[in-house]
C-alpha cells in the first residue's frame, strides 16, 4: 500500500473498536508504512484540530477524535 492519506488514517481511528488507538494500532493497519510516516499524519491531524492525544506514561500516546472522547 502506498502512504495512506490523512483521512485514510482519520478513518481508522473513528472507526476503530476502541475508543482511542495507538501509533503501534496504527502501524499494524498501514504495514507497509514507516513509523515516520504514520506519525507525521497523526501529528499533522492533531495540528489540525481533527484528532486529540494524549501521553500515557513517559513514551506511550493515545489518538482519539474528540466524538470519542
Amino acid at each position: 500500500m502506498k502512504n495512506p492519506t490523512h483521512e485514510q488514517v482519520l478513518d481508522f481511528v473513528r472507526e476503530h473498536s476502541r475508543p482511542f488507538v495507538t501509533t503501534s494500532d496504527v502501524l499494524e493497519k498501514f504495514s507497509t508504512v514507516s513509523r515516520r510516516t504514520i506519525n507525521k499524519r497523526l501529528n499533522d491531524l492533531h495540528d489540525r484540530g481533527e484528532l486529540q492525544k494524549r501521553e500515557i506514561g513517559a513514551q506511550s500516546v493515545v489518538w482519539y477524535t474528540e466524538s470519542q472522547h
